[in-house]
């Protein structure tokens, strides 16, 4: 998971669903845990931000 999340990171990604209980510190990388397909596409179909 490291690897794809500094890929995502490499791509200019600032933000990256990631399955609840995955914990990283990348700096400029946001993670945001979601517990199932329901609940990312209602982040995508409705972001915050």
């Amino acid at each position: 998971m490291n690897a794809r999340l500094k890929e995502c990171l490499r791509l200019g990604y600032t933000s990256v669903l990631v399955p609840e209980g995955v914990r990283g510190d990348l700096p400029g990388l946001r993670l945001v845990p979601i517990r199932n397909v329901l609940e990312a596409s209602s982040l995508v179909a409705y972001p915050a931000e």
